[in-house]
Formats: structure tokens, C-alpha cells, sequence
């Protein structure tokens, strides 16, 4: 098959991750693939050449350097500091007159699959295949631009980051000719220079591609796809498996100090196997790191929950129940590894020689957790944390919902797959939503101690271990790592749930503690009150709300709960924020389903309010 052609765009300091792009799309190559590299040269050293022709060690490739210097580009009427990605965009019709089709890509990419797919799609005739902006100033504005007057409410703004391009067409048309010239006439309402002007010249002769080919992964990524999730629920979709070329878009890099998208890691793996590997991140003055902490302790939502708070209590109380107080503390330990491109503080490690055990739990130990499509290459993940345990459970359990998968093990992948050899098993079983993780458990496991998982968290290896001792301990209540303490008002009132405080440390057992699902539950066996099954209550009074619900049966067979001794404080979350986790949704939504669940059984609020943690 004949070799891909692939553009890239740089100057000498962006080498480096011009080298990542390259090295990850030969990694994952498939035989008989072919590549000829064109780099589009703004000044690159002779050493940084060698660099890019010592990946040959990875697969062989074919290489060519074409200068900048142009009369063309040093004649262009863009103004001000330019990134260079912009002039060589626009030049690659006269840069490379031999060239009929290209993927031109920006240096700031990462492929973490083949691109022969991308490669054989068929244009349909157009110039262009591209992938949308998340950042549409047309439907969405995120940005103030004055784009929205020459694109129509029904135009799709594009990012041009990645391009498969019909260089024939491109050159008949003129199609980049006439972008240079709209820039030209219209330079202050373009803020994104060539992006602007070729949405606005090519907006009828575009092919719109999957989003794979240009997931782009931000910071601050999870609120703005909330924002856009009705209207690009593919995008999102795409964005949890991470399947494609991910563009790190924005000021922030991966290679960068703070950086916290979850897709981070994608360039920091491609780096090390690259002759940058040994690279480091430098360390910002002390102003900026605070700066950059102050972002990480999430600023939008601390002013929106102090806003809140403010309407009931003083400032000072505000200040001590708002997300920055704890965290802004634990700033520089938590996020250290991270910033400085070292492993993760909880090191992932492939379950492969770990497993369940063989007997000796009396009653049984199981896991239980469930996941839907979206999640399945994080629950991975999760099942390997959950193998590699120093206290072996008997069984764990993925419970899956037919209707989610009809095709049942055919549409799983082989990763997932693999782990039923080492003890992991899929049940599959009605669509309970959330409650799936413990309900189907109880019905087939009656007799067993059950612990509920989430699926998108790496579980320390001590974390089944001291949920067990504390249960030895305590064989009559329900124990967790994290829970919420129930608080009420003068009058008689439950306090909004926002304000319960989290409680993180060990405890005494108590009616008045919520356990929290996310750190891990354990169940001994027949401490639910029977109308845990009753699907017509919780899917009328609390359908969002299973902590809620869980707690309301525990409380009404009378069993309490404990927070174990030496609870795990902190758990790493495979998606920050994720918007479409429970708590992202439910966070003003479980004062409602809670009031339910008292009115529906009013003998909770006695047993609640005469108990103390």
C-alpha cells in the first residue's frame, strides 16, 4: 500500500513533542504500513534531525525537512507572534507541490491507535476531512469571536489541528489562497488566525470525521463537554475510551507543570520511548505554583458553593466548608508527582499475577461493581486494582446490563476478556442503573459478605484488607472508607447535604453516617431491611440517590455504620470531575431524594437524630 503522507509543523522548542507525535503514530503501526514524514521547518538544529531519524528504531520511516522561509509566508498578513503551525498550514499546498493527499497534524497530538483507517476514508469530493471544535463560537461560545456572522447557525466550526486533506482539489480551488486573503480583510475578528478563516472559506466543502481523530483533551475538559453533552453526546462518548489522536488544546501541555487532564499520560508513556525521555518539567516560581494550586482546587465550583453558603452563614464559616480549605493544604503533596511527570501517586500496575483466594473467609468475600459501554476501558483498570488486593476475595463480580449490551460478551473487549482467568466474572443481568453494583449481589449472594466498588477508581492494595478488619471487629454494622455525617437544624430539619461533613478517619458506629460508595462499602450479610428490592419505592423516591437508599435499609433493620480504622483518605479517580458521575449530577439533587426517603419511612428521623457518630 502506498506510504501515508504526514505534515507536521515546528521550531526547535517544540522538538521535542513533534517527537512524541511521531513516535506514538510508529507504535502503532500495523504491518506493511509506510511513512513519509514532512516537517514543515521553522529552524531545527542539525541535533534535533538526528533525534527525529534515531525513531527509525521504532519503524522505518521516510523523512523530509521543507523551510519556512518563503516569500509567500514572509509576506503574510498575519499579525503580531504567530505560532508557526499557522504560516505552515496555510503553505502546504506550495510547500509540498508533490503531494496529493496528506494528514497534516499539530505538534501537540498523540495517536494511541493506527491511523490506516483515518488514512483510506473516503473525502467524498471534499477538500478537507476535519473533526468539530469543542470550542464552536458558532453553538457554543466559550470564547468572544466575531466568527458568528459569517458562519451559519448550522455551519460546524472545525479545529484544524488534524486535516486530511485532497491537496489536488486544494490547489485547483485555490481554497488557501482565498483564506490568506479573508484573514487579510478581516484580522481583528478572526482570534484563532488560519483556524478562523479556512471555517469561514471552507465551510461547504468539509467532511465531518469521527471524533476520534481529534479528541481534544483540556484542563478544565469535563465542564465544558458537560456544557456541550446534549448536543455532542459522541464526543464524550470518545473521550472516555481515548481511542484515536488526542490534541492537547489550550495553554496547558502535558509537558507543562500543571497539567490534570486525565489523557496526560498518553504523551508522558510515547515520551519515554523517545531520545527525550530524560527531559524534565521545569519548576515555576513560587507564585506561579500558587496560582497554578489555586486552578487545581477548582475555582468555579469553590465560588459557586460559596455563594451558596453565603446566603446562610458568616464568611468565616463559608470559608472553613468551601473545597479550598482542606485541599489548598494538601496542595503541593497531592499534585507533586503529577506536575513533575513522575508516576502516579497510586502506581498502576496490570493485574497478571494476582488473583482471588482459594478459600479461608468465612462467610465469603465478594466485590461487586458494575459499568456501562462508556466506562468499560476504565472498569479495567479498576478490576486490575481490585485483583491485586492483599486480602484475597472470593469471587468479584462485574454485573452488566443485557440491554446496554446485546451481543453480551461480543461486544467486550479482549482486555476486558482476559481478566476472567483471574478471577473476574461477568453477570449479566436487567438495567438497575447505579443500584446494579449491589442489588443483583444480594439476591445471588445472600449469604455472603458483599463490598461495592466504583468503576472508575484505582483501589489501593490495602483497601479490601482494612475493610475486613474493621468488620472483624464489628460483624453487626456496615463499613466504609468515607462517609458523610447526617446534620440537622434547630428546627427540627435536616441540614442541606452539602454542609454534612466528610468524614474520612476512623469512627465509632453510628445511624447518623451515609457511607459513601465511592471509597468502598462492606456489607455483612442480612443487614438490609427487605425492602432493599423493592424497585417501585427507589425508582419513585430516590432513582439517583442508591448511597441514600442503601443507608435508609440499613438504618431501618437498625444496623449502624463505621467508618473503618485507617481508612484510606484519599483515592485516585481515573476521570476528575467526571460529569457524569453520580455525585456531579446529584450534588442538589440529594436534598430532595433524602427528604423522600424520610417521609416515605418516618421512623428514620428518630433513630438518626438520637444517634451520634
Amino acid at each position: 500500500m502506498p506510504g501515508y503522507q504526514i505534515a507536521f509543523a515546528s521550531d526547535e522548542n517544540y522538538v521535542p513533542h513533534m517527537g512524541c507525535a511521531m513516535a506514538s503514530i510508529l507504535l502503532h503501526a500495523e504491518d506493511g504500513d509506510a511513512f513519509h514524514f514532512f516537517i514543515l521547518d521553522d529552524k531545527i538544529s542539525l541535533e534535533s534531525r538526528k533525534k527525529l531519524e534515531s525513531l527509525r528504531e521504532i519503524h522505518d520511516f521516510e523523512i523530509s525537512f521543507r523551510s519556512l522561509d518563503v516569500p509567500e509566508i514572509l509576506e503574510s498578513p498575519f499579525r503580531g507572534h504567530v505560532p508557526v503551525g499557522v504560516y505552515s498550514r496555510l503553505s502546504i499546498p506550495t510547500l509540498l507541490p508533490e503531494v496529493d493527499r496528506l494528514i497534516y497534524m499539530d505538534s501537540d497530538m498523540i495517536a494511541t491507535t493506527s491511523l490506516r483507517e483515518l488514512w483510506e476514508t473516503d473525502l467524498e469530493g471534499k477538500a478537507m476531512g476535519v473533526v468539530p471544535d469543542i470550542r464552536d463560537p458558532v453553538s457554543f461560545p466559550f470564547m468572544p469571536s466575531a466568527l458568528p456572522k459569517f458562519l451559519g447557525r448550522n455551519d460546524v466550526y472545525f479545529n484544524a489541528g488534524m486535516m486530511l486533506l485532497d491537496l489536488t482539489k486544494i490547489r485547483r480551488n485555490q481554497v488557501f489562497q482565498k483564506a490568506i486573503q479573508w484573514y487579510a480583510e478581516h484580522v481583528a475578528e478572526a482570534p484563532l488566525w488560519d483556524q478562523d478563516s479556512l471555517n469561514v472559506v471552507c465551510r461547504d466543502d468539509i467532511k465531518i470525521l469521527p471524533y476520534r481523530w481529534n479528541i481534544q483533551t483540556y484542563g478544565r475538559l469535563e465542564q465544558r463537554i458537560s456544557r456541550m453533552r446534549d448536543a455532542c453526546e459522541a464526543f464524550y462518548q470518545t473521550q472516555c475510551s481515548l481511542e484515536g489522536i488526542i490534541h492537547y488544546i489550550g495553554p496547558h501541555k502535558p509537558w507543562h507543570y500543571a497539567y490534570f487532564a486525565p489523557a496526560g499520560r498518553f504523551y508522558l508513556e510515547t515520551r519515554a520511548c523517545t531520545p527525550w525521555q530524560d527531559m524534565e518539567i521545569p519548576i515555576p516560581p513560587l507564585k506561579m505554583r500558587i496560582r497554578l494550586g489555586w486552578r487545581a482546587n477548582r475555582l468555579n465550583r469553590g465560588v459557586r458553593i460559596l455563594r451558596e453558603k453565603l446566603r446562610r452563614f458568616s464568611l468565616r464559616q463559608a470559608l472553613r466548608r468551601s473545597p479550598w480549605n482542606a485541599r489548598w493544604k494538601a496542595f503541593g503533596k497531592k499534585w507533586k508527582c503529577r506536575i513533575l511527570g513522575r508516576p502516579e501517586r497510586f502506581p498502576y500496575v496490570p493485574a497478571v499475577e494476582y488473583g482471588l483466594a482459594s478459600g479461608g473467609n468465612a462467610p465469603a468475600l465478594t466485590v461487586s461493581l458494575t459499568t456501562y459501554p462508556a466506562r468499560i476501558p476504565l472498569v479495567i483498570r479498576t478490576l486490575d486494582t481490585l485483583l491485586r488486593q492483599t486480602k484475597k476475595p472470593n469471587r468479584i463480580v462485574l454485573w452488566l446490563a443485557e440491554e446496554q449490551f446485546p451481543d453480551r460478551e461480543r461486544e467486550l473487549p479482549p482486555e476486558l476478556l482476559s481478566r476472567i482467568p483471574l478471577g473476574v466474572s461477568l453477570r449479566w443481568c436487567e438495567n438497575l442503573r447505579s443500584y446494579t453494583k449491589l442489588l443483583p449481589s444480594l439476591r445471588e449472594y445472600p449469604n455472603d459478605i458483599l463490598v461495592t466498588a466504583d468503576d472508575d477508581i484505582y483501589y489501593p492494595e490495602m483497601w479490601l484488607e482494612i475493610l475486613w478488619e474493621s468488620y472483624l471487629r464489628d460483624p453487626e454494622s456496615v463499613h466504609c472508607h468515607r462517609a458523610r455525617q447526617i446534620l440537622w437544624k434547630k428546627n427540627g430539619q435536616p441540614r442541606p447535604y452539602q454542609d454534612w461533613p466528610n468524614l474520612r478517619k476512623g469512627s465509632e458506629a453510628s445511624h447518623s453516617l451515609l457511607p459513601l460508595g465511592v471509597g468502598g462499602v462492606l456489607y455483612p450479610p442480612r443487614v438490609l431491611a427487605e425492602e432493599v428490592f423493592r424497585r417501585d419505592l427507589w425508582e419513585r423516591w430516590a432513582p439517583h440517590a442508591d448511597d441514600l437508599w442503601f443507608w435508609a435499609m440499613e438504618t431501618l433493620q437498625g444496623t449502624t455504620v463505621r467508618v473503618a480504622s485507617g481508612a484510606i483518605r484519599t483515592l485516585w479517580e481515573q476521570l476528575p470531575n467526571n460529569p457524569d458521575s453520580l455525585f456531579m449530577r446529584n450534588q442538589f439533587q440529594n436534598d430532595v431524594q433524602f427528604e423522600n426517603l424520610l417521609r416515605l419511612f418516618p421512623q428514620l428521623t428518630e433513630r438518626v437524630r438520637q444517634s451520634r457518630p
